[in-house]
């Protein structure tokens, strides 16, 4: 029997660590979001998922950076992860 609780325990990763105005922070690895948090962000709904995965103070943070610095933050977390923009997480791992 597949226990999906033991796979997730296994394959947990560590979160990506960035700096924007002179603090620390992190988001958790991008293959770590659910299918309803990637298909939300993929449809435009960014800011929630960015919400629902990073911290109140690293999310208000992130949304009032000039956007083409969020651009190159989304593209670092993304080849953090080696997941291709557009690309699904799903279809990482067949």
């Amino acid at each position: 029997m597949l226990d999906l609780d033991l796979y997730i325990a296994e394959h947990e990763r560590a979160p990506f660590e960035f700096v924007l105005g002179g603090v620390k922070r992190t988001l958790p690895h991008p293959t770590q979001m659910t299918p309803r948090q990637a298909l939300k962000a993929d449809t435009g709904g960014f800011v929630d998922v960015l919400r629902e995965l990073a911290d109140d103070e690293t999310a208000d943070a992130i949304l009032d950076t000039p956007a083409g610095a969020v651009e190159e933050l989304f593209k670092a977390w993304l080849e953090f992860s080696q997941v291709k923009p557009g690309e699904s997480q799903a279809s990482t791992d067949s």
